[in-house]
């Protein structure tokens, strides 16, 4: 029997050889490359279980107010200030269901407003006709099936009320705080003197329960902004319903009053007293 000699390999040969090799290399590359973009999703998706674990309740697509129903008390000290703390605080308590947002305490990063804090911005939100908190309101209508989160706050619109606070000195009157603005002419609207430059309506003195109504415009709007003393230390904006809709001005001064009442009834440090009037 008579065996042929190998042959050396050609160039189609080598060339052969070589394009195996680049083709298994490249193929390699791919699953490393595959396997890493799993391995980063696995990390990702594991990251972001994480920060949902440790985050609070918030509202639905809202991810700087907090979602609680719960009524413990939290305890408060509020500054004029964010950064300066020497001077005394307001000190009072509300419970925990009562706060949207408080500066300082994110939802993202804690998984509830802790028992004590100490803020100068601080955001609550609550319902008419009792000042029952939104979110227990919503709470209450999502549990019985009428609507999810979102829809449920929606059919509260007419109903629901911030409350956002400023530290002010005890001796500051309705005129001072107007002053901090330039004057300018102002016209009669709506039963009240309006001044449409700053597209604010002010108060007519001791029958209204607040100082300014800024409406945002002429025309009426979903909410306007009240600005109202709260406390001998504090005021407030308070938003709801733009008055200019149906009800009148009644509206908003009986809303107000009402708003002030629950607040009183919370805490000594949120009355008005005899000696210091509503505007």
């Amino acid at each position: 029997m008579q065996y042929s000699q190998p042959r050396a390999p050609g160039a189609a040969d080598r060339f052969k050889r070589l394009w195996l090799r680049l083709t298994s290399a490249r193929r390699g590359l791919q699953l490393a490359d595959k396997a890493g973009r799993c391995l980063l999703i696995v990390v990702l998706a594991l990251r972001s279980l994480t920060c949902v674990a440790a985050a609070g309740e918030m509202w639905p697509n809202d991810f700087n107010n907090w979602f609680s129903t719960d009524m413990r008390p939290v305890k408060i000290a509020f500054f004029d200030d964010r950064f300066d703390r020497t001077r005394e605080p307001v000190r009072f308590e509300i419970p925990r269901a009562w706060i949207a947002f408080v500066d300082g305490y994110s939802p993202r990063e804690l998984d509830q407003v802790p028992d004590s804090i100490q803020t100068w911005v601080l955001h609550i939100w609550l319902s008419e006709p009792d000042g029952v908190p939104l979110s227990s309101r919503v709470s209450e209508i999502a549990r019985s099936g009428q609507h999810g989160i979102s829809a449920a706050r929606d059919s509260l619109r007419a109903e629901e009320y911030h409350v956002s606070f400023y530290k002010i000195d005890p001796t500051m009157t309705a005129e001072r705080w107007s002053s901090r603005y330039p004057k300018s002419p102002t016209i009669e609207r709506d039963g009240r003197q309006y001044d449409p430059n700053r597209m604010v309506y002010m108060s007519n003195g001791t029958d209204d329960a607040f100082i300014e109504a800024d409406c945002n415009g002429s025309n009426p709007v979903a909410f306007c902004d009240y600005i109202v003393r709260v406390s001998p230390q504090l005021m407030a904006s308070m938003t709801f319903l733009d008055f200019r809709y149906d009800r009148g001005i009644e509206f908003a001064n009986a809303r107000i009053r009402h708003a002030l009442g629950v607040l009183c009834r919370q805490s000594r440090a949120l009355c008005i007293t005899a000696s210091t009037p509503a505007n």
